[in-house]
Order: C-alpha cells, then structure tokens, then sequence
C-alpha cells in the first residue's frame, strides 16, 4: 500500500498548474522576442512548463517531508525521479535557446536541447535526493 501524500504537497501540485500555465506564456514570449521563431517558442515554451510542473511538488516534497515521503512510492506519481527529469526539461530547453541564438537552425537546436536534456536528467538522478 501506498503511503498518503502530505498536504502540502497536494497544494503545491495544485498551484505548479497555475505557475507552469504562466510560466508557459512567459517562455514563450521572451523565446520568442529572442528568437523571431513561434514554433520553436511554442515548443521550448512547453517543455520548461513541464518541467517547472514537475520539479514544484517534488520540492515541496522535499520541503515538507524530508526523508520520510519519495514521489516515487505513490501510485499516483509515477516510477522517475522527479527532480531529475524536471531539471533535465529545464536545462535542456535551456540549452535550446542558447543554440538557437547562436546557430539559427530550429531542427538543430532542438536535437541539441533533448541531448543536453539527457545526458542531464542522468547525471542529475545520481546526484541530486529522490525526495
């Protein structure tokens, strides 16, 4: 049997849909203010509302119950490590960006942001606590 989730990490859930929703939009328009490019912006914008969706209650897991409550024992939540993949989207889109300004070819940055993205989520589930 599952574990309950603490509140406060319901209410984190609750409200990382509002900040990633806002979030998105503001992605969005800074890549694409940057960029001249709305496809690319639409979707680098997407990813890091993912990702800021993920890595918000797993922090308030964290937070709020430290060593006692793993995101990944609850049956709701999914078997990953959380942290990882959320700043795994982050970085990768990150790194997205950074080629897209420097080398204006779409398809290139994006292949460039999923490989940053990759390599980051495995080094970062072996650095960074599960929960």
């Amino acid at each position: 049997m599952a574990e309950e989730i603490h509140e406060s990490v319901l209410k984190a859930d609750r409200w990382s849909k509002i900040i990633g929703m806002f979030s998105a939009l503001g992605v969005y328009l800074g890549v694409l203010v940057a960029t001249n490019e709305p496809l690319f912006s639409m979707i680098v914008a997407a990813f890091a509302a993912i990702g800021i969706r993920i890595y918000i209650p797993y922090y308030a897991s964290r937070l709020y119950t430290p060593g006692t409550n793993n995101l990944q024992n609850h049956e709701v939540a999914g078997d990953y490590h959380h942290g990882a993949a959320a700043l795994a989207l982050l970085f990768g889109c990150m790194a997205a960006v950074a080629m897209q300004l420097t080398e204006p070819n779409t398809s290139v940055s994006l292949a460039f942001g999923i490989a940053v993205g990759v390599l980051s989520f495995f080094v970062l589930r072996n650095i960074i606590p599960t929960a």
